[in-house]
């Protein structure tokens, strides 16, 4: 939000806890500039890697701020030219072109001119920017004459070989009880039946020279050779290039009455996991019930709120759905926090003792 105003250009998947949904994140070495997606805006947007500026954004501008059009979208030019809508991943070609996997959801940002899911597809495209005139021009696409069979809300990418030469792929193209399903996610309800088909293309010069179907759901896909003796991989000690935000407190005061019951009810199946940089908190809580991880030492207290509604990260339901139950995942980060903690929870005005501890360096 120091670039944009979440309420801005908001897409059908929209939430609140999860209103930019970065899925693609690429540094373009020519421009020194990251380049990133946003699924719930349905923009791709660019920063300079060195002063953090934002250079343009690519995405259709109905319902932005108007300052915000004018000094960073771009104008269309050219014939057959398409926003790319609810994208999944991004490269730069070797051109300066930006590579985009169009999923392609509604292909509207008012739903009164969403499009049939009859009409629907997804696509790879190719976009020219011309970034002094601020003009943007669709060079390639792939994928819009398969129709429904290409599409996929979700699971997608692209990949590039050489000139004019892209891999592909539509990952999650699902049909349940019949209908396809056009949003990320799905639930299924006992008795009922669903199809999943995912394809994968290699495109060269505009022409279809390979193509892989598979009836399952995949996430991602990537051409590699069997055999390559020209490679020696040596795993050498990974680089930390930044690090945690500090995670932000629960500040106001919380209610808590008498609880004679101290642990945790074990139906929340609670979890703790202390990475080198973060702890992870997991379990199950009613939606929207009010519940705080609080973390004590000596004088210190450290209270946080823990999201219950919801879970736009909890998208599949492989069994039959509990409409009442979410799975929730919260995290607190190592930065600013030192010292060894005793854990608890208060769930609706309870504090429950969870009987853990954890250590920040």
């Amino acid at each position: 939000d120091d670039y944009l105003n979440m309420l801005d250009g908001t897409s059908e998947m929209w939430t609140l806890i999860d209103w930019f949904h970065l899925n693609s994140l690429y540094y373009d070495k020519f421009s020194n500039s990251l380049i990133i997606s946003g699924k719930n805006q349905d923009i791709v947007l660019s920063i300079d890697y060195e002063s953090l500026e934002l250079n343009w954004i690519i995405g259709d501008p109905v319902n932005w701020d108007e300052e915000i059009v004018n000094e960073y979208f771009f104008t269309p030019v050219g014939e057959d030219f398409e926003w790319q809508y609810a994208q999944s991943d991004v490269e730069v070609l070797g051109n300066g072109d930006i590579l985009i996997f169009d999923n392609g959801i509604n292909k509207s940002k008012l739903r009164e001119n969403d499009i049939l899911s009859r009409d629907t597809y997804s696509r790879a495209v190719v976009y020219r920017l011309d970034k002094e005139l601020m003009t943007i021009e669709q060079v390639f696409e792939y994928g819009k004459s398969l129709g429904t069979l290409f599409y996929s809300p979700e699971y997608s990418n692209v990949d590039v070989h050489g000139i004019n030469n892209y891999l592909i792929h539509s990952g999650e193209n699902a049909w349940i009880r019949g209908v396809l399903n056009i949003l990320p996610g799905y639930e299924l309800e006992e008795g009922d039946y669903f199809v999943q088909h995912s394809t994968t293309l290699e495109i060269l010069e505009g022409v279809e020279v390979f193509r892989m179907e598979m009836e399952d759901s995949i996430h991602q896909t990537l051409r590699a050779s069997l055999y390559e003796n020209t490679t020696n991989y040596s795993p050498a000690e990974g680089l930390n290039l930044g690090k945690h935000l500090v995670t932000p407190e629960f500040i106001g005061a919380i209610y808590t009455k008498l609880n004679v019951l101290d642990t945790v009810p074990e139906e929340h199946e609670i979890n703790f996991i202390k990475e080198f940089d973060r702890l992870i908190f997991t379990a199950n809580f009613n939606i929207g019930q009010e519940v705080y991880l609080v973390l004590e030492r000596n004088n210190e207290t450290l209270k946080y709120l823990i999201p219950t509604e919801e879970n736009p990260f909890a998208l599949v339901c492989v069994e039959v759905c509990d409409d009442d139950l979410i799975d929730v995942t919260f995290f607190i980060n190592e930065e600013g926090v030192s010292g060894k903690y005793n854990i608890y929870l208060i769930m609706n005005d309870k504090e429950y003792n969870t009987y853990k501890n954890v250590t920040f360096e």
